[in-house]
């Protein structure tokens, strides 16, 4: 098979799916001495481990906590964790998890187990850390193991997952994702020298604004950072990339946010500022992106290529020409060469194989589940990778508007969204776009795509109606839309329990506030009629759309008026950074 060479880094494909099949690879130039732990992940039979807590500690677990992980410690006690004959005293115990996965302990709590915290070098299978993620948030268990299998491929570390089956005081808990820890060892494992500061961050915490570092050897010294932001801020972009790489691990950083795009990682960094970590690489003097919390991906087949605005280093990165173009070009490579939806459908396969009988101790209605849930995730990713294909496709025809410089529209094709429409081209006396409302509450539109940078713009055109009957925000004029946006108003956002998400409405860019939409009704000879909008995303594929909203009347559009313009490269910030 063709290998995958990335910049710095090159593997086989057939070595990348070794790790699909119980192997490790380490795509990264420093090479670890022998793991120990390496035998956690061999798809060897699923461990079950017994947790016995004494009273006293579980009454402390069972104090409110607050759910959102980043508003403080949560208690840690000691327990006794038991395999088989083997047995590990005085381990830290804490409930983990954030908004969507916590559990209480009463419950099925997911739990960080640290093996070396109270016993110096002892060790769970080499392992001073693990987790145990309840996989409230994927019913199908797999999207932890094959996501990470992929990232780990393209030479983004990120901690490797087994499976488990738990008990706590002799109450069954059922199956669990076994998490390697975020340490110093996990370090080891990808970096020379471990001792840079490691940072747990993410609800909303960007570069700019770091906390104390969770380890290394200056925790509160954030230079590194700082160096970064001010990178990911100079507003000269060719000296932008240059200080980019100079402060971040770029080429790691391009990979992984490709990634978290092509396999729509909604709640990572780049697209919701949350679910990450990063590493000062002392050696190389780079800050390092890792991601994390990684159950819920590929939820929205139709997203977008190129999008990331909302974390700081890939708004810089995405912003200009020239890394934009790596970004596309790291993506293509990487849907090619680790990509497969029949290699990641044969994965899901192999993986519920091995885990349901582990589930069927809970019943046949929870292998049921598990195996709807892996079968809509396999239906995702056949969805999503069609999407990017298609979009890649048409992003071929994409050609960068001059500023301030008007660009004819065309490619001109009709749609009825709503009611009775009759659509035709005329003539005479000039070539126009005709749309037909015939007496009842309708849409219809003609509709051009185009691919569009970021910026403010104006839609421009003469437009002519004939009995329109329409209210005050509606009738004839012009509407842009996007089937990817699914939020009112100008943001872009991806949180999927945001206020304002609307399949009919959120798709719509709205008008600037300082130019208001107009929409002709009645009887109107031509009429110049502009439409401004802002788009918030890097690069988007956008319908320019030539609309009557009525319920009855006639609208023209002269097609040799109908052209956009691009008003400036910039758009507003808004305190969420969409």
């Amino acid at each position: 098979m063709k290998a995958l060479c990335i910049p710095g880094r090159c593997l086989g494909l057939v070595m990348a799916w070794l790790l699909a099949l119980g192997g490790s690879v380490h795509a990264a130039s420093y090479a670890p001495k022998a793991d120990p732990s390496a035998e956690l992940f061999t798809n060897a039979a699923i461990r079950h481990l017994r947790i016995e807590i004494s009273d006293e500690n579980l009454a402390v677990l069972r104090q409110p906590v607050a759910r959102n992980r980043n508003s403080g410690t949560r208690p840690s006690v000691p327990v006794t964790v038991r395999e088989g004959e083997l047995a590990w005293t005085n381990v830290a115990l804490h409930l983990k998890g954030s908004l969507g996965s916590f559990r209480p302990v009463d419950d099925r709590p997911a739990l960080t187990l640290n093996f070396d915290k109270h016993a110096g070098k002892q060790r769970f299978h080499g392992l001073e850390k693990i987790s145990l993620n309840n996989s409230v948030q994927d019913p199908s268990y797999v999207i932890e193991t094959v996501t990470r299998e992929v990232y780990r491929a393209a030479g983004v570390p990120v901690p490797r997952t087994d499976f488990a089956t738990a008990e706590l005081n002799g109450r069954p808990l059922g199956l669990y994702v076994l998490v390697e820890g975020w340490n110093k060892q996990f370090l080891k494992r990808h970096f020379a020298n471990p001792k840079g500061n490691f940072y747990d961050l993410g609800g909303g915490r960007d570069v700019s604004s770091p906390k104390v570092a969770a380890f290394g050897t200056a925790p509160e010294e954030h230079t590194a950072l700082q160096a970064l932001t001010a990178a990911a801020n100079e507003p000269d972009h060719v000296k932008r990339l240059t200080r980019l790489r100079a402060t971040v691990d770029l080429d790691r950083f391009i990979s992984q946010h490709a990634l978290d795009v092509l396999m729509w990682n909604w709640d990572g960094y780049a697209l919701n500022k949350n679910n990450y970590r990063l590493f000062h690489d002392l050696d190389a003097d780079r800050v390092v992106f890792f991601p994390h919390g990684i159950d819920q991906m590929f939820t929205k087949p139709n997203g977008p290529i190129v999008t990331g605005r909302n974390g700081l280093v890939a708004r810089a990165l995405l912003e200009t020409s020239e890394g934009r173009a790596l970004y596309l070009q790291r993506l293509r490579t990487l849907r090619r060469e680790l990509l497969d939806a029949g290699r990641i459908s044969d994965r899901v396969a192999a993986i519920s194989r091995r885990i349901q009988p582990a589930l069927t101790t809970r019943g046949l209605a929870a292998v049921a589940n598990q195996q709807a849930a892996a079968r809509r995730f396999t239906s995702l990713v056949h969805a999503r990778l069609a999407d990017v294909d298609a979009q890649l496709a048409s992003l071929e025809r994409f050609t960068s508007l001059p500023l301030n410089q008007p660009v004819l529209l065309t490619n001109w094709t009709s749609l009825n969204e709503l009611g009775e429409i009759a659509f035709n081209r005329t003539a005479n006396p000039l070539a126009a776009l005709r749309v037909h409302v015939r007496d009842t509450p309708s849409v219809g539109y003609w509709n051009s795509l185009l691919w569009l940078e970021e910026g403010r713009y104006r839609i421009e055109g003469r437009v002519r109606t004939l009995g329109v009957n329409a209210t005050a925000d509606t009738g004839a004029g012009f509407r842009v839309w996007s089937s990817r946006k699914d939020t009112r108003g100008p943001s872009w956002s991806w949180f999927p329990f945001a206020t304002g998400r609307d399949p009919l409405q959120g798709g719509i860019l709205p008008v600037l506030t300082n130019a208001p939409q107009v929409r002709l009704t009645g009887d109107r000879d031509w009429t110049l009629v502009t439409h401004e909008f802002e788009l918030r995303q890097p690069l988007a594929d956008l319908n320019i759309q030539c609309l009557l909203q009525a319920t009855d009347g006639v609208a023209w559009f002269d097609e040799s008026s109908l052209k956009i313009r691009r008003l400036s490269t910039t758009v507003s910030r808004s305190s969420k950074g969409d």
